[in-house]
């Protein structure tokens, strides 16, 4: 069973920390399961709303950080279940849509790009079962860490700043690429190169 304080973390408890002490705290977060995923779970947290829902979120799976993104316009609750839309047309779906391509590469099999191709029913039908296939592998195995930022000024320059961190530290699919930083210093005072 999952502890419920699993799969939030609040920006202003580790904004001080070297980054290397919140990959540490990072390390001991389990993650909420996708698959009990729920709206409640993305809006509240123990009962508490989740405010502001903006912030970074990463999907992971028992051996690494997979995906890491950012809701800095939109909440979480409005982006995550995005990324598990099936429709090959949807523009939200990145996480799935690169791990297929991930899987692609791996089996030294050409990428899909792009995922629509206008009057192409069949080729389109074979992208939306490649689809329905990962959601359904990633609900099942993976899960989801909330990094949730309080409203002040530089919230979204701050959630950028969190999420640029983490895609360079973490590597997920969506890695910065050549990339290299000094995880000794404070998130807050953090600049880029």
């Amino acid at each position: 069973m999952i502890k419920n304080d699993d799969y939030l973390i609040e920006y202003s408890d580790i904004k001080d920390m070297s980054i290397d002490k919140f990959l540490e705290k990072l390390e001991s977060k389990t993650g909420l399961p996708l698959s009990d995923c729920t709206i409640s779970k993305l809006v509240f947290y123990n009962g508490v709303p989740i405010l502001t829902g903006n912030g970074v979120y990463i999907f992971k799976n028992d051996k690494r950080y997979l995906y890491v993104g950012k809701c800095s316009s939109r909440s979480f609750v409005e982006r995550i279940p995005a990324h598990f839309d099936i429709r090959n047309t949807a523009w939200f779906n990145s996480f799935l849509k690169k791990l297929i391509n991930i899987e692609k590469i791996n089996q030294n099999i050409e990428i899909i790009k792009p995922w629509f191709i206008k009057n192409d029913p069949k080729i389109n039908e074979d992208k939306v079962a490649l689809l329905k296939k990962q959601a359904k592998k990633s609900l099942e195995n993976h899960q989801l860490i909330l990094i949730n930022f309080k409203p002040d000024n530089k919230i979204k320059e701050n959630i950028i700043k969190l999420e640029y961190i983490l895609r360079i530290v973490l590597e997920p699919i969506n890695k910065i690429q050549n990339e290299d930083i000094n995880t000794k210093q404070k998130i807050c005072d953090f600049k880029k190169k």
